[in-house]
């Protein structure tokens, strides 16, 4: 079975010249996860709760446990979870938009 990809990019944008980052990114790297609210504009504040180094599938269930979901390109693009506390802004985070040809 051809291993899911999605996009990684960084968890804001705002704060690194607007630069996305992106890249497309196998489901079983290590990476930090940011959740985003079914309310989209609402920062999600995670200090206490932080994961710097999960698979995308462990991240799904970070944010599912707390009623989120793993970020969206567009969510993290308008820069909605900056600030929220783990200090990854800067660095590349999980989405759950899917990588295909082209979007990265």
């Amino acid at each position: 079975a051809e291993e899911h990809t999605v996009i990684s990019m960084v968890a804001c944008p705002r704060l690194n010249n607007n630069q996305l980052q992106k890249s497309c990114v196998k489901a079983s790297s290590l990476l930090p996860v940011v959740c985003c609210a079914a309310d989209f504009d609402k920062p999600i504040w995670q200090a206490a709760d932080c994961h710097g180094s999960v698979t995308y599938m462990e991240a799904n269930a970070v944010c599912e446990a707390k009623g989120h979901h793993v970020c969206t390109v567009e969510e993290l693009s308008a820069n909605t979870q900056c600030n929220t506390g783990c200090e990854f802004d800067l660095d590349n985070v999980w989405t759950s938009t899917v990588c295909m040809e082209g979007n990265e």
